[in-house]
């Protein structure tokens, strides 16, 4: 998925609104997809926007279940011009 996010500061109802989607295209795909690339153009950091998907999937299900089955799953923030600035992982990080 492909995102420009021109508002930070309406992050929490965009990643909603791409959840939604995203859970669409998953039941759309074959059963074994197990790698989810996200790209975001934004000022916001790929980490806030990993923190509203998880807290978002922490409530939902369906979406928990779709994130556990991806062996990758990650958020890369880059530039217009198609510089890597970051990239987090989606997937919950392992307990120590």
């Amino acid at each position: 998925m492909g995102l420009n996010i021109p508002d930070p500061q309406n992050a929490d109802s965009f990643v909603k609104q791409v959840v939604e989607k995203f859970k669409v295209q998953r039941m759309c795909s074959s059963p074994d997809t197990s790698v989810l690339l996200i790209t975001i153009v934004s000022e916001m950091p790929a980490a806030l926007f990993v923190d509203h998907w998880r807290k978002l999937a922490a409530d939902d299900k369906i979406l928990n279940f779709f994130t556990s089955q991806m062996q990758k799953a990650d958020v890369v923030r880059g530039t217009a011009a198609g510089q890597t600035l970051e990239t987090v992982s989606l997937l919950s990080e392992p307990s120590s």
